[in-house]
């Protein structure tokens, strides 16, 4: 969702965005937030992909905030992120998936809602 909204932000003022297109589109986000909010990971997948749910989520639903459900959305995303920073971190600022490459990717997921902010 973080890339749908990059990407339609790139082009939203092009005019290859008709209004056909741009129902289509948010119809499309609408589901796939539906999907996403309706299916996050838990168990063994509740590290990394809970956070780059919940923050896909809050950042589609601060950009596309007209559709149905968007607050309820964005709200319980963020609550996800603000609770998932305190069961992912270890005390010294390493996650648990104790990778570099997952710390910064995991680490993104978290700074980006916050500018949105």
């Amino acid at each position: 969702m973080i890339n749908w909204v990059w990407a339609f932000d790139l082009i939203r003022d092009s005019g290859v965005v008709t209004p056909e297109f741009r129902s289509r589109m948010f119809h499309s986000v609408y589901l796939h937030l539906w999907e996403i909010t309706g299916n996050y990971s838990y168990g063994s997948s509740a590290n990394n992909h809970l956070i780059g749910e919940a923050a896909g989520v809050f950042i589609a639903t601060s950009y596309f905030q007209g559709l149905q459900s968007a607050e309820k959305w964005r709200e319980g995303s963020y609550k996800i992120l603000e609770r998932e920073i305190i069961e992912q971190t270890y005390s010294d600022g390493c996650t648990r998936e104790q990778a570099l490459g997952y710390h910064l990717f995991v680490l993104q997921f978290f700074f980006l809602p916050e500018l949105w902010q």
